[in-house]
């Protein structure tokens, strides 16, 4: 798993990356990018059985389309905790203040 934030949020992907990660992750610091003045940082994860696991419950193939499709399963009150949709709304929500609504932008 590869990830990617604004280099503002620096102190957020370290706790990220160290603190929720760590277990998968190595003890190197986040990867700067570009090297000078960067503008985002990254960094990956270990591969695992658990991220196929992952990834058959959260993404179906579409013939249509010709990739993988990010889908909500049915037991998805039992899947997500309010931390994780706290993450999902940060990476993939949006209010429409006119209907007062959050809406998770899947794509």
């Amino acid at each position: 798993m590869e990830l990617t934030f604004k280099a503002a949020t620096l102190s957020f992907i370290l706790w990220l990356k160290f603190e929720i990660f760590g277990s998968i992750s190595t003890l190197s610091q986040p990867t700067p990018w570009p090297k000078v003045n960067p503008t985002q940082y990254w960094f990956s994860t270990s591969c695992g059985a658990y991220f196929t696991e992952i990834h058959l419950v959260w993404y179906s193939y579409s013939d249509t389309l010709g990739t993988f499709i990010k889908i909500l399963p049915l037991n998805i009150a039992v899947l997500i905790t309010d931390v994780s949709l706290a993450f999902a709304i940060m990476g993939e929500g949006c209010r429409r203040s006119r209907q007062n609504t959050l809406v998770l932008m899947y794509r």
